[in-house]
């Protein structure tokens, strides 16, 4: 059926029905907690089918001092993804307050990934932006604060990195819907298997903010494994495949240059008056 949608909502129905990947994001603790050896976790990755993974660089203390700090096992994950070939990214918990803050924290990433190169290491930069169950440095702020990570995105962006934020899907939805990029989504229903749905299918609140759901791109559906399939205690995600190939996926005309093939087959695309006049969605799974 012929129809039209406004041009910004065309990359949200897009992705919906794109393939999704498992993805996991690790740090200290998972060694700690969920695998015995660097050596269980090259097994789980296979034995679950993981695509993705996500690994804790470091990141800036919440407490008043906000002093840095890196994940000591690090090293050990990236080394094991490099082996496998698993594209992977790295993860950093922001917490700047300032403009000056905000360059410390650039700083600090770049140093990093200057000495730890990896192959592998194709994913975007995420920035992890959380409250805290203690008091937070940020806490004041919250109201603000995407102006603070936008001027973060774009100094990182101008220096040649994608950007992806992750957040607690209600944090998202009252504090973070004008991010200038990609969003990364922890929430959590209660499920036995890898859900078969999208976050904007739940009754959550920010499951109709289409601003949110437009960028949102990776859900983080558990933290805790899959009850009677993936026993281990861990963070899993599903995220639309080659999520990562795109940038931050805003501009969706770029998106489209880059896969003119495989699209125009899909879409027949003309502007009406800021509106886009579609002739067939089904397929869309061959992009």
């Amino acid at each position: 059926k012929v129809g039209y949608i406004l041009s910004e909502n065309l990359n949200y129905y897009k992705k919906a029905n794109m393939k999704k990947e498992l993805m996991l994001d690790v740090s200290k603790f998972n060694l700690q907690n969920n695998f015995s050896s660097i050596g269980e976790f090259k097994a789980f990755i296979l034995n679950n089918n993981i695509k993705y993974v996500y690994i804790r660089a470091g990141g800036r203390g919440y407490g008043e001092a906000g002093n840095f700090y890196t994940d000591p096992n690090f090293q050990e994950y990236a080394d094991a993804c490099e082996y496998l070939k698993i594209p992977f990214g790295v993860y950093f918990l922001e917490e700047a307050v300032t403009s000056e803050e905000i360059d410390e924290e650039i700083n600090f990433i770049q140093e990093f990934l200057e000495n730890n190169k990896y192959e592998n290491n194709i994913l975007p930069i995420a920035l992890d932006i959380e409250k805290h169950a203690e008091k937070g440095r940020a806490d004041d702020i919250w109201d603000t604060r995407y102006i603070l990570v936008n001027e973060m995105i774009e100094k990182i962006q101008k220096k040649g990195k994608n950007v992806i934020i992750y957040s607690n899907a209600n944090i998202a939805n009252k504090y973070l819907s004008n991010i200038n990029t990609q969003l990364w989504l922890a929430y959590y229903p209660n499920i036995d298997q890898k859900p078969k749905y999208w976050y904007s299918d739940t009754s959550e609140e920010g499951a109709s903010n289409t601003n949110l759901i437009s960028k949102m791109v990776a859900w983080q559906f558990t933290e805790t494994g899959i009850k009677n399939t993936i026993n281990e205690k861990v963070d899993l995600s599903i995220v639309y495949n080659d999520f990562f190939v795109t940038g931050s996926m805003n501009d969706i005309k770029n998106d489209i240059s880059r896969k003119s093939k495989a699209v125009k087959k899909i879409f027949k695309l003309k502007d009406k008056k800021n509106n886009i006049d579609i002739f067939s969605i089904g397929g869309i799974n061959n992009i």
